[in-house]
């Protein structure tokens, strides 16, 4: 369970209530929400032209509130494909008020997170806890505040506790 799984079950979760969500891959590099939410990854955000139909590259899911714009196949720089396409489909996501979860690449070592991250509303991060560095979590705070993005908090997975007897 990583942050594609995270960023499934929250538009999972959010599609239980009464108003439509959208999941997209931002993950250019390594795409994965395609398969946690059943969908197929050759058209998407990648795939996205000028075209103003989202529904050419929105995929259904079981669930009739949660729809997914897959990571599609890129034939561009991933930088380059979140710069041009990510505002233009957030804006017609917008027009239709639907709620908008993104799962994008790791925030350290991409340029694409940091402009994902300008583009929304809040932020929230997946933390791996078998190894979590504070180091490292302080870096891409720190590099998600230089952006503008408000992070509405943390969220650690794959963590292990220790089992005190009592």
């Amino acid at each position: 369970a990583g942050k594609t799984t995270v960023a499934a079950n929250l538009a999972r979760v959010l599609a239980t209530g009464d108003q439509r969500v959208t999941a997209i891959d931002a993950d250019l590099r390594k795409p994965a929400l395609h398969r946690e939410l059943g969908v197929s990854a050759s058209r998407g955000l990648s795939t996205w032209s000028a075209s103003p139909l989202l529904r050419s590259v929105t995929q259904e899911t079981t669930n009739p509130l949660l729809d997914v714009i897959a990571s599609g196949m890129p034939d561009r720089h991933p930088a380059e494909v979140v710069s041009s396409s990510l505002p233009r489909v957030l804006e017609g996501l917008r027009a239709k008020k639907s709620l908008v979860v993104i799962d994008c690449p790791p925030v350290l070592g991409v340029a694409e997170t940091v402009l994902i991250a300008r583009a929304v509303n809040v932020v929230v991060v997946v933390v791996n806890g078998r190894r979590f560095r504070p180091e490292r979590l302080a870096q891409a705070v720190s590099r998600l505040q230089g952006s503008h993005a408000e992070i509405a908090g943390v969220v650690i997975n794959q963590a292990r506790f220790a089992r005190r007897r009592a």
